[in-house]
């Protein structure tokens, strides 16, 4: 009872009342300016912004200060092979997988774990263990599909990109269970867990059980505008400080996640706004959005400006009901 009257005087009456400092070092706004306007500030990351005006100027430093790096490899060069994990555990043998190479490598497309279900050399089910194991990540037995609410926490967009699935929220301890069908994307994870304010559980179903979630999800949206092409940093933070006012929101949360930059408006519904790579950022392939951003991090690791693909956290059971 007590901490939540505390969380009750500190958002309705005293950032009201007597309002934090503004994150703005040239922002004009006084503190008796502030409190005589009595304007809710908005959060974002672990700063106040006195105003949308500051919200957009903030914005734009951000975006503008775009870092080259390299965005977080996912790669598995450094796991076993699949078809090796699979032939030491007994799956098949090394016939079989010579087999199921030499095709692969003769169409010159395909993953291996596909060949070996399509020459009937292994199950899907042995498929995804054995993906399981590559990952050190449980497969998932899904008895029945997700709750549309819980499908909700990540944009539709993003998870059609990603290829990947919110399967399971528990609200008492703010987990969410992720449901991958390839590799394991613990920048993504990482980055889904800044804006959720949550911890996330990856855990792993075939390409087959993904694609069928991704088909019941439909083209239903919750709240989530995307934005495509857009002209630079300038107009994607005028369109957030916009929605902003529009929504009343109070805290925004901003990641750069997978193709998209995404930003999270938590008003009473949450609104989710997702931006794709500027015209600018076209020209050059190298440029990526990063991780998550943080006013108090180096913003040379926040995100850059072109789409890719993409902090291991702890595992799930191997039964997720």
């Amino acid at each position: 009872m007590l901490p939540a009257l505390r969380e009750l005087w500190t958002n309705l009456v005293r950032h009201r009342i007597f309002p934090p400092s503004c994150a703005r070092l040239d922002c004009r706004s006084t503190p008796l300016a502030r409190i005589w306007h009595r304007r809710q500030p908005i959060r974002m990351q672990n700063t106040w912004l006195c105003s949308p005006q500051c919200l957009e100027l903030q914005l734009v430093s951000i975006f503008d200060r775009i870092a080259l790096a390299a965005p977080p490899s996912v790669s598995s060069r450094h796991r076993v092979p699949l078809g090796l994990l699979m032939l030491a555990h007994g799956y098949l043998n090394e016939i079989q997988l010579q087999s199921a190479l030499a095709a692969q490598h003769q169409a010159g497309r395909g993953k291996i774990g596909e060949w070996l279900q399509s020459l009937g050399f292994a199950t899907e089910r042995q498929v995804v263990a054995a993906l399981g194991m590559q990952w050190a990540c449980p497969p998932l037995l899904l008895r029945e599909f997700p709750d549309r609410q819980c499908t909700f926490l990540l944009p539709q967009p993003l998870q059609k990109a990603l290829r990947l699935m919110p399967v399971r929220w528990l609200a008492a301890t703010r987990t969410l269970y992720v449901a991958h069908s390839e590799k394991v994307n613990y920048p993504v994870l990482s980055a889904i867990e800044q804006v959720l304010d949550c911890r996330t559980v990856p855990c792993l179903v075939s390409d087959r059980l993904m694609d069928r979630l991704l088909e019941q999800t439909g083209t239903a949206s919750h709240h989530v505008r995307l934005f495509d092409r857009m002209s630079g940093s300038a107009e994607m933070s005028r369109i957030a400080a916009s929605y902003v006012v529009r929504t009343g929101a109070t805290e925004v949360r901003v990641a750069g996640c997978g193709p998209y930059l995404w930003v999270r408006l938590q008003d009473p519904d949450a609104t989710d706004l997702l931006f794709t790579a500027p015209r600018s950022a076209e020209k050059d392939p190298r440029l990526t959005f990063g991780m998550v951003t943080s006013l108090q991090q180096p913003l040379a690791r926040v995100f850059a400006e072109h789409a890719v693909r993409s902090l291991p956290t702890t595992q799930a059971s191997s039964h997720i009901g």
